[in-house]
């Protein structure tokens, strides 16, 4: 694969930043880094390559670790695409919409366009569509399973996708492990145009941790590798990502009691006179379309429920996306429904 189709010229010979934690991990008198000598668990800088961090997710993923870059949560990692790939004020990006709105705030924040992809009414995308209209970009931005839309984008589209469009293919799965569905991070090895990026804020429960994960090839992840911060992961989060990642036994039981939860959830929704349509969820949240989502939006918020008003989205008219709460959380929620006349 030819990089320099989709990465921003001057990166390819660019020499990034050599932290002192780079040069040396492990047992030693440290006095590289201008550190405090004293001992506690936070006087050390954190590892800037998130070795053990990335040995365990390969493992899990079935990838090479060099195939692997940590964020600080998806949306660094996002960012990071855009500058690697997108000169300001010159080259585009592709969205396909309705989606996570910080693909486009990140492409604005670096002065790069982004062209609205729309797909269906039925949230489906027409691949020969989407390409005629990507063929100058320099990224294709796709959420699968999708936000807000809550969908699967069959494998079969993804790579045709990949084999005709000439620029770099993200794949956001950011909802995957809710999903019955192949991570895409299989076809890797077949499409060096393809990013995958996942991350431990939903099924693993560490949203506050900020930890995400980016699976590309080994030339572009060092590419990346040079743009990212030095210590872009602090050590506390690292700790308490590999302490998730050791437990997926764990993960994989809340994920069962949260997928559980949507179906009787997405049932009890369905029987409110003011719902006309709950939407078919592969995610730990349900779009749900109202007659009136403005007047249920705001009697949730004064009832204490706080949920998120999609209407403004292209195609989600009238629509709130509820997440998946505790047993006792989405009684609540239907219980303060109920009253809604």
């Amino acid at each position: 694969m030819n990089y320099s189709t989709f990465v921003r010229p001057h990166l390819l010979t660019l020499e990034g930043y050599r932290s002192a934690r780079s040069e040396y991990i492990g047992e030693a008198i440290l006095l590289d880094a201008n550190e405090s000598p004293y001992p506690s668990e936070l006087n050390r800088y954190p590892d800037p390559n998130q070795h053990t961090l990335r040995e365990i997710m390969g493992k899990l993923r079935i990838v090479n670790p060099d195939k692997i870059i940590v964020g600080n949560g998806s949306d660094e990692i996002i960012d990071l695409l855009i500058r690697a790939c997108c000169q300001p004020a010159v080259d585009k990006v592709a969205v396909v919409e309705p989606t996570y709105g910080m693909y486009r705030v990140c492409a604005g924040i670096n002065n790069v366009e982004a062209i609205s992809i729309p797909m269906d009414r039925n949230f489906s995308l027409n691949v020969d569509n989407v390409l005629t209209q990507i063929a100058d970009c320099k990224l294709l931005f796709l959420c699968n399973p999708g936000n807000p839309t809550a969908n699967v984008i069959p494998q079969l589209q993804i790579e045709k996708l990949l084999e005709q469009f000439p620029g770099l293919v993200v794949i956001d799965e950011a909802y995957y492990d809710f999903a019955e569905m192949p991570t895409s991070i299989s076809l890797l090895d077949a499409h060096p145009n393809l990013f995958v990026i996942q991350t431990l804020s939903k099924a693993w429960g560490l949203a506050s941790a900020r930890v995400g994960f980016g699976f590309g090839a080994i030339e572009f992840i060092s590419i990346l590798g040079k743009i990212k911060p030095p210590y872009n992961v602090s050590g506390i989060s690292q700790k308490q990502a590999v302490y998730a990642l050791q437990q997926p036994e764990l993960k994989a039981e809340r994920t069962r009691k949260i997928n559980a939860e949507k179906i009787k959830l997405a049932k009890m929704l369905s029987e409110l006179h003011f719902v006309t349509k709950v939407f078919s969820s592969a995610t730990n949240f349900l779009l749900v379309r109202f007659k009136n989502s403005q007047s249920v939006f705001l009697h949730l918020k004064e009832t204490g429920i706080v949920v998120r008003d999609r209407s403004s989205l292209a195609g989600c008219e009238n629509c709130l996306r509820i997440s998946i709460g505790t047993a006792d959380e989405n009684k609540t929620l239907i219980e303060a429904l109920n009253r809604l006349k």
